[in-house]
């Protein structure tokens, strides 16, 4: 059996990051400059719809551990500003399906590019040769979870 130790370390060190994540979301989503007014749950949606390009409102309630009452509000909103458009499945018209409408990607790519900008600032602060042995890491990391995820699925 492998030895573990350091990959349990490394697994939490990877689960604290993921969960520093979000706090740092909100405050760029919260700032005046940010394009609309948006929820963290809302720009989930968002960032779900980016990735799977359409998808049942069911399917996305179960993703984000939300009731369907509370993903219909979201999801009324969202098509309120433009971001997101619904329409009835046409194999099974009681199926809702939902897709990120072009002013969708927009807002996200405004919003990639805050999230860059201030993720820059900080790391602008650190050494270039740390900097540099930082980037390295996680490169290697991303390969890595990449590898795992596209063999396992």
């Amino acid at each position: 059996m492998p030895e573990t130790g350091n990959a349990i370390k490394l697994a939490e060190l990877l689960l604290k990051l993921m969960e520093m994540m979000p706090g740092f979301i909100k405050r760029i989503v919260a700032e005046p400059s940010f394009p609309g007014d948006f929820s963290h749950a809302q720009l989930r949606v968002l960032c779900v719809l980016k990735q799977k390009k359409e998808m049942r409102m069911s399917e996305m309630a179960r993703l984000l551990i939300v009731t369907p009452g509370t993903l219909t509000a979201m999801i009324d909103r969202l098509c309120r500003q433009g971001l997101v458009e619904r329409y009835a499945d046409k194999a099974d018209r009681r199926s809702i399906i939902i897709k990120l409408t072009a002013a969708g990607e927009t807002l996200l790519q405004t919003f990639r590019e805050k999230l860059c900008g201030r993720l820059a600032d900080f790391f602008s602060s650190i050494p270039l040769q740390e900097r540099q042995e930082l980037l390295n890491h996680l490169e290697g990391t991303i390969t890595l979870l990449e590898k795992y995820f596209v063999h396992t699925g």
